[in-house]
Formats: C-alpha cells, structure tokens, sequence
C-alpha cells in the first residue's frame, strides 16, 4: 500500500478527516511537513478537501527561516495552494519562563488558531509523525510524568489533526524522493543541547541498537494505557458526580472533605479528568503535581497550583478548579472613573469592573476589593502596571509590586494584565485574584472599626 493510502485509512481509521473539510496545514518546509502538503494535496479531489498552507517566519534562524518561507511559497504556488504566512521574533515574544522551543510552538499555534478564524476553516493539519511520537512518549518518561503522560500524541487534539501519525519520518523522506521533491533541511535539529534533539539523535539510536522493535513497543505500550485509560476515566467520572458542589463555566468545584477521603489513585485520576475538561484538550500534567494535590491534607485556605491554563485552590471546604484566561498583551491600559456610577468595561482582559457603596459586608468574596468609601478620592483610575508602582500594606510596608508578583509566582505575560486601581496619585488596590491569589488593599484606604460606609469593587 502506498504512502498516500495509508495516510488515508490512517486518517478514516481515527476520524481525523470528513468529506468537505477545510483544513490549514501547518508547513514549516522539513520533509515531515512538506510531505504532508503533497498527501494531502493527492488527497484533495478524491475527499473533496479545501486545503491552505501556513508558516510562521519565527526570526530564530534568520537568514534559514527566511529561506524556508520562500520556499513554502513557492510550493505552495506550483500546487495552486492558498499560503498565509507571518514574520515574528519568537525572542522579543518570549516568557521570562520559557525556552526559546517553547515560545516558538506557542507563538506558532496562536497565529494557526487566529489563521482558521479568519479564513473560516475547520481544522489545522501537523506533520506530526510516529518517531515524533515516540520521542514525546520518551520525553514525558524523563520529566516525570504519570500513565497518563505515556498515551504520547493524539490523531486528534480539537481542532488540531496529525494525518501522519502513523508513518515514520524516513517513510515521508522516502515518498518525497520517490515524488522528485526537495525540502529543506532545519540544522538546529541537530543541536543535542536541546532535549528532543538529544532524544532524536541519540537515545533513540541507541536504544534501536539494544532492540530494534523498540519503537512498536513503546508504541504497544501507548495504546494500551490509552485504551485502558479509556475504561478507568469511565469509572471515575461516575465518582466524581458525587464529589461535585457546583459546575460553572470555566470552574468546577469539588467537596473537598469527601475527595481527600478517596485513595490517592482516585484523587489523581479526578483532578487529570477536570483539569482535562476545563481545559478543553489533553492537558500533560506533571507528575508531583498530581501527586502533591493527591496527598494535600486538610488546612488553610490556599492556592495550591496555577499555570498559564488552569489553578487550583482550597477555600474551606471547597475544591476549586479554574480554568485561566492569560492574555499576552504587553499593551498598556488606563481607565478613568469618575463617580460610583460608572462601570468599566477592560476590553484588554476582556472583564468588567463594578462599583458599589455598602453600610456593612458579613462576607468577602474573593473577586470583589473592599475600600473606606470616605477615605476614596474620585477619580479612580484602573489600570495596568508601570515601572517603580508600589504599595503599602499592612504589617508589609511599601513593596513594589514587581516583587508582589515574583514573590506571587505570576508568570510573566500575565503581571502585565493585572487590573490595579489608583487614585489620589496612589495605588490603593490590585486584582489579585485575576491571578487566583487573595486581592490587596493599601493600608491606607482599609476597612476598620470606624469605616461607616465601604465602596465595593467587583471584578466579573
């Protein structure tokens, strides 16, 4: 059976592919990748498939990067392909706690995603093939992941498909030479600092001279925890009925007492199947978190983890998992309040801000800052940080909220967006729960024993 067969029936075998799709390929001009664009290309006519190409210049290797565009576009034309194509500088879009690897898949992703949208297509299509699976699998192994970690890539992941997931990379550098088409050729592949590539060109050769059916094993055992986690989340999520207080959009929360009642297998098993379902795909999840929370014991309210997608916390009997809206916007933003009237809607994180004046407050709400409506001099301004912003706590002093959040753990991007409000040329409070920590108030403009009326401002 031919290559191009076999990407078929691979592809109808996993329900990757309905007649009259539209689909982005993701082309990067490697050989997985352009061999992909030719399949599909042969595919086009007999599936009835609309297909475009886009590759994202990413500035990492530039004189490189730069020739692999041109030669995307030209392919691209030849075949009577739509391109779409985008520069950016990975480096100057990178997260203080990201490797350079790490933003580029980022940043590419995004401009996929925000491609789709705009030409109104339904898929994105990776060339993704099997050895990249196994060197996924091989990855997760050495960073600590569980079971779940070794299920390795999916055919499908939402709008995302992997065609070629069931061939091996010299399959497609076979077809290509066999089809008289050139590709180019990435030279940081080779750099063995980096991980994968390490894996790539040198673990996996050895361990193919240990036993050369290793990869069918490795592959073997993927499927079976894949099938067996199948069974298992069944089972699971007939407990987890039980143990759920409130399912709202974007937050689950769980009876905490009667989930640390359950063996630590279960307990695992519950937070990977919510973490998965706030987050929408299969999240990977290391291992001592899952762990850690397992065996979290009964204590103060606190927040247990947080990453860019997802946090956990404990507020008194509950068990709370949010799904997080980080927004990598370094745009500054500043809004005027002039009266308790006035609302405001921050369209840069997409929340609005509400104001409201009480006599008393029985309970705090963990979205909501609670200020000494007398001490409070319109206007309010709400905005987002400046270089050398401070504020000045109770039993804390004066701390520069730079080493709020580092101190905080809030990744970098998102301290950008965190709403502060200011006024009388002072910074009086911030959102931290925007970042799912408790919200500060300055000391100043706290409430006391003498506070007659107080000014609530809600973040929603």
């Amino acid at each position: 059976m031919n290559i191009v067969s076999r990407v078929k029936y691979f592809c109808q075998g996993n329900h990757l592919l309905n007649r009259g799709d539209k689909i982005l390929l993701a082309v990067s001009g490697g050989s997985d990748s352009i061999a992909l664009l030719y399949i599909m290309n042969a595919l086009r006519t007999e599936l009835s498939l609309k297909i475009a190409v886009a590759h994202l210049e990413h500035g990492l290797r530039p004189d490189d990067s730069a020739r692999d565009q041109l030669y995307v576009e030209k392919v691209c034309r030849n075949l009577h392909i739509d391109f779409y194509t985008k520069n950016v500088n990975v480096a100057a879009e990178r997260n203080k706690d990201e490797s350079p690897e790490e933003a580029a898949r980022r940043v590419r992703y995004q401009y996929f995603y925000s491609t789709i949208d705009r030409i109104g297509f339904d898929k994105i299509a990776t060339g993704h093939t099997l050895d990249d699976n196994i060197e996924t699998i091989i990855f997760r192994l050495i960073s600590g992941a569980g079971p779940v970690g070794f299920a390795g890539i999916q055919p499908k992941n939402g709008k995302v498909i992997h065609p070629l997931l069931g061939i091996m990379k010299e399959d497609t550098i076979h077809y290509l030479n066999h089809v008289k088409v050139s590709f180019r050729i990435d030279k940081t592949n080779f750099d063995t600092t980096i991980s994968r590539n390490k894996i790539r060109n040198e673990v996996m050769p050895l361990l193919q001279s240990i036993n050369n059916k290793f990869k069918q094993h490795i592959l073997n055992l993927s499927k079976i925890i894949r099938e067996e986690d199948a069974i298992i989340d069944k089972e699971v999520k007939n407990i987890l009925g039980s143990l759920i207080l409130k399912n709202g959009k974007g937050e689950i929360t769980v009876d905490f007492g009667k989930f640390i009642q359950l063996n630590n297998a279960l307990k695992r098993r519950i937070a990977i199947l919510i973490i998965r379902g706030l987050t929408t795909r299969n999240t990977y999840i290391p291992f001592n978190i899952v762990e850690y929370l397992a065996k979290c014991e009964p204590g103060a309210n606190k927040v247990l983890y947080y990453n860019d997608l997802f946090s956990i916390r404990k507020e008194y009997n509950n068990l709370i998992f949010e799904k997080r809206v980080v927004y990598r916007n370094n745009k500054k933003y500043l809004y005027i309040v002039n009266s308790l009237k006035d609302s405001v809607n921050v369209k840069e994180i997409k929340k609005d801000i509400k104001f409201t004046q009480k006599d008393c407050v029985s309970i705090y709400e963990k979205n909501k800052l609670y200020f000494d409506f007398d001490k409070i001099i319109f206007p309010i301004i709400i905005r987002n940080r400046r270089n050398g912003d401070r504020i000045t706590l109770q039993n804390l002093g004066t701390k520069k909220l730079k080493t709020i959040f580092i101190n905080d753990k809030v990744p970098t991007a998102l301290r950008e967006t965190v709403p502060i409000l200011e006024c009388n040329n002072e910074i009086v409070g911030i959102f931290c729960s925007f970042y799912s920590r408790l919200n500060r108030v300055a000391e100043k403009y706290r409430i006391t024993e003498l506070t007659s009326k107080i000014l609530v401002c809600e973040l929603v």
